[in-house]
């Protein structure tokens, strides 16, 4: 499932609703390996070092700090954003009912109450705060971009426009497919280019290691798509507001009607090879592979 989390429990918990003693030890001892792999990776490469680049220079656009709750988050797109919003939005005051009927983004809500901070007001705010970021798969996180801007565009999506260039651009024939929404090779087609023509990427299906240099800033907290279940708890009871957070979160996804290894079967070995190139740092910085997205690919464009 392709999904999006809001609050509700998925998992059983104690009794008071806070993780056991055992289960913080457990999530704690996974989030040391996972530092202990961004600095191994990060220092191989010698990210850990200032530049000018995207990998090495801290972009504060994508950052929001809660001041009063000492939270700090780098918000990296198709990773639960849309429940971390909701989180510091709570925090910010804003009524629950409120965030569910307006049309506004959650962003724009959130940058109303948290302005875009300096690199050292970042920095700074790493010495007492919960700082945060949540990663995804590189290939999962794509495809959802994927579904999400061009299988599903809102209305009045600026993607909209972006699909019909793509399919002008990329599409080879194939009468058959939509004239308006590009195959999922010709997404990756188009990425591809961008990325060849050192075009700067959507924020959607860039690297995250160009969002929020996890190089740079020392985030305490690294939690993963795959174990959120468990993370998302972590994460509350860390920052001290599992008691002011009342709603649970709750899974709304809409079910695959195509598998992810079907969506990436499309795509010839090459597509495959080059997409693994762009996102190599995210791959290897947060511990993924790319096993299950190659063995049974035999197609050819």
């Amino acid at each position: 499932m392709d999904v999006k989390y809001y609050f509700q429990n998925q998992y059983d918990e104690p009794e008071s609703g806070h993780l056991s003693s055992k289960d913080m030890k457990r999530i704690e001892d996974r989030m040391r390996q996972r530092f202990e792999r961004i600095s191994e990776v990060c220092s191989k490469y010698e990210l850990d070092c200032k530049g000018e680049d995207p990998q090495h220079k801290i972009d504060p656009t994508r950052f929001f700090i809660n001041e009063e709750y000492r939270i700090e988050w780098c918000a990296v797109p198709k990773a639960a954003t849309t429940s971390i919003f909701y989180i510091f939005n709570i925090l910010a005051g804003y009524e629950s009912q409120v965030l569910e009927k307006q049309q506004i983004l959650p962003r724009q809500f959130a940058r109303k109450k948290y302005p875009i901070p300096t690199e050292l007001e970042i920095l700074t705010a790493l010495d007492d705060s919960v700082s945060l970021i949540i990663v995804r798969h590189p290939f999962e996180r794509l495809l959802s971009a994927y579904r999400d801007k061009m299988q599903n565009p809102e209305t009045d999506s600026p993607y909209k426009a972006l699909s019909k260039y793509i399919v002008k651009k990329f599409r080879k024939g194939n009468d058959s497919y939509s004239p308006e929404m590009p195959t999922f090779s010709e997404f990756v087609n188009y990425i591809l280019k961008e990325d060849h023509a050192h075009h700067e990427l959507c924020v959607h299906w860039r690297p995250i290691v160009d969002l929020c240099t996890p190089c740079q800033v020392n985030f305490n907290v690294i939690a993963k798509f795959e174990t959120l279940d468990e993370d998302q708890k972590y994460i509350l009871e860390t920052a001290n507001i599992s008691d002011i957070i009342s709603e649970q979160w709750r899974n709304v996804g809409k079910p695959m009607k195509r598998t992810i290894e079907e969506f990436y079967n499309e795509l010839s070995e090459q597509q495959v090879s080059e997409l693994f190139e762009l996102y190599k740092s995210d791959f290897e910085i947060f511990d993924y592979s790319i096993n299950n997205f190659i063995r049974n690919n035999t197609s050819a464009n």
